[in-house]
């Protein structure tokens, strides 16, 4: 990019005096950091959808069946909810 940067010894890097930085963007590091959270945030909802199921697996077969349905529905509106 042919920034001019310093290295005086024993103080780091630092930008030549009088050189200016325009400002950056980070448009494509907000999408990504966006994406991953809403990725977290679906795969926690659906970890949680399946302990209550797993929790729930030993009830009577007839609540079980209802419950797996319940379950299933659940983590269909939390994927529709959390993906763009």
């Amino acid at each position: 990019m042919g920034i001019p940067i310093a290295s005086p010894p024993g103080e780091g890097f630092e930008l030549v005096e009088g050189f200016y930085v325009p400002p950056l963007m980070f448009q494509e590091e907000a999408v990504a950091l966006t994406l991953g959270l809403r990725l977290l945030t679906a795969l926690l909802a659906l970890g949680r959808a399946w302990i209550r199921f797993e929790s729930r697996k030993n009830s009577k077969p007839e609540k079980s069946s209802k419950n797996a349905v319940r379950t299933h529905r659940q983590l269909h509106a939390v994927l529709a909810r959390s993906w763009p």
